[in-house]
């Protein structure tokens, strides 16, 4: 008789197989399901991290997976389910015990899904011909979002003066203009030596870790968005080294569940929406740009945003230092640049 282990109990009904109660997990990330296979459907042990409206956080040693409603997509490290979410998610506290396996996962006795049938989601980001009309395009669609106020998306308005800004704002734009000159310095270096690259393992903008409140701050959410810029781009190994060199920092700087995305954005994944949007802004067809602020608001509060400044900042610095595809027609049409300002210490302008 087969069965699963449930803190040393084996939970089965009369044929042997899961309990007629058991509900389905429709969809399983590539990182998740790695992370399982990895332990042959021998069970695992953990507990519920943190619960909210559409998921919880479920962690299991150093590994956090995220249980969430099928509206929330596809991730990762996401686990979606098909029953109803109100629920499931009410039922779960912080602390409560969790058994997981390649086959199902147990919340408690009468909470039990399947995983036998789920799909895999693939979240391997890859590389894209970004060329400059791309960028030139997206820096244009700008002005016709409506940035919100919150976070740090007001970085990428034509001119952004900081002397009235958030204090959040204020602390962080100047450790992103400080990221981007040394993102230039390491696009310089592999482009002089390849594959090689030296990021400081204690630059002044490791600050931007951390910065910001909510679940995942804005400068991390910057910093995902610039992780992703580099892998579409095909810079993957200066991304890596990013990452060896701040991973450390980052453990004791941030949230666990920010953590945890952010490492998923250093490894090169990506989830479904912000594949959508990808798509969205390098398809065949011209940018809507009231469709994709709609894809950025449905990310979270400002998280969305505060990614996207992230991925449009680091393109445009690989746009400029770049010799090889991105750069192929150059053209400085709508390039966000920072410039000093002696008044209110960082703005943002177009250059022209």
């Amino acid at each position: 008789m087969s069965g699963t282990l449930v803190s040393g109990k084996l939970l089965t009904n009369m044929s042997g197989e899961l309990p007629l109660k058991s509900m389905k997990i429709t969809c399983i990330g590539d990182v998740s399901f790695d992370a399982l296979r990895r332990h042959q459907s021998k069970a695992i042990h953990g507990s519920v991290h943190s619960v909210f409206r559409r998921c919880a956080y479920l962690q299991f040693d150093q590994s956090i997976f995220c249980l969430a409603e099928s509206e929330l997509g596809a991730g990762p490290i996401n686990i979606l389910f098909d029953a109803p979410g109100v629920s499931l998610l009410n039922s779960l506290s912080p602390g409560q015990n969790v058994v997981m396996s390649s086959v199902s996962l147990i919340l408690s006795a009468d909470q039990i899904y399947s995983m036998r049938f789920a799909d895999v989601h693939e979240s391997k980001i890859s590389a894209y011909r970004v060329t400059d009309e791309h960028v030139t395009e997206i820096n244009l669609m700008l002005r016709e979002l409506q940035l919100p106020s919150d976070g740090i998306a007001q970085l990428l308005q034509t001119r952004t003066n900081l002397a009235h800004a958030s204090i959040v704002l204020k602390f962080v734009a100047p450790a992103i203009n400080e990221f981007l000159i040394d993102l230039k310095t390491q696009l310089k270096r592999i482009s002089v030596v390849p594959h090689s690259s030296s990021w400081s393992n204690n630059a002044s903008w490791f600050r931007l870790v951390g910065a910001g409140p909510g679940l995942t701050p804005s400068g991390d959410d910057f910093l995902c968005g610039a992780f992703h810029a580099l892998y579409l781009t095909g810079y993957a190994r200066i991304a890596s080294d990013l990452w060896c060199q701040m991973v450390d920092h980052c453990r004791n700087a941030t949230t666990d569940i920010a953590f945890a995305l952010l490492q998923q954005s250093a490894n090169g994944r990506q989830s479904e929406r912000v594949s959508l949007l990808t798509s969205e802004l390098f398809g065949e067809h011209m940018n809507c740009p009231n469709r994709v602020g709609q894809q950025l608001s449905s990310v979270g509060a400002s998280s969305g945003w505060d990614w996207f400044t992230g991925f449009v900042m680091c393109l445009n610095t690989i746009s400029e230092s770049s010799v090889n595809d991105i750069g192929s027609t150059k053209t400085d049409a709508g390039r966000i640049a920072f410039t000093e300002s002696s008044s209110s210490g960082v703005h943002l302008v177009h250059s022209q």
